[in-house]
């Protein structure tokens, strides 16, 4: 998402300030929310460093840079598909066939994942856990 375009953004040092910026970022835009909430949750938040987290040089925004996901460097084959699904969740422009990322996420992650997609479409119930 390109919300902050023309301000000078610069890699977030992650941490609570972190989550509470990115969530007041994707407040009230549903996909936008869901991709946070995803990086938040998966993989015990180890989604929160790196450089698609964002922060603005005058401290007056945090936010996910969804194309700056393909510089994932050194993630494990599902931290870099469950950051693929939240930057197309984020950013329209990112698309990624869910078919295609899901494969090979174990259990948790996967409901994280249809729990995430359900709450960008509107859906207040989760999905099944068992």
């Amino acid at each position: 998402m390109t919300a902050f375009e023309g301000s000078n953004l610069i890699p977030s040092t992650p941490g609570k300030d972190t989550v509470v910026g990115l969530r007041a970022w994707a407040s009230g835009i549903l996909p936008t929310e869901a991709g946070v909430e995803l990086l938040i949750s998966a993989v015990d938040g180890r989604l929160l460093h790196g450089p698609w987290i964002r922060i603005a040089t005058d401290d007056t925004c945090t936010c996910f840079d969804a194309t700056l996901a393909d510089a994932a460097g050194e993630l494990s084959g599902g931290e870099r598909r469950i950051l693929r699904i939240a930057a197309s969740l984020a950013d329209p422009t990112c698309m990624v066939a869910l078919a295609d990322v899901l494969v090979g996420l174990d259990d948790r992650h996967a409901r994280l994942v249809l729990n995430a997609v359900a709450h960008a479409a509107g859906w207040s119930g989760a999905v099944a856990t068992s």
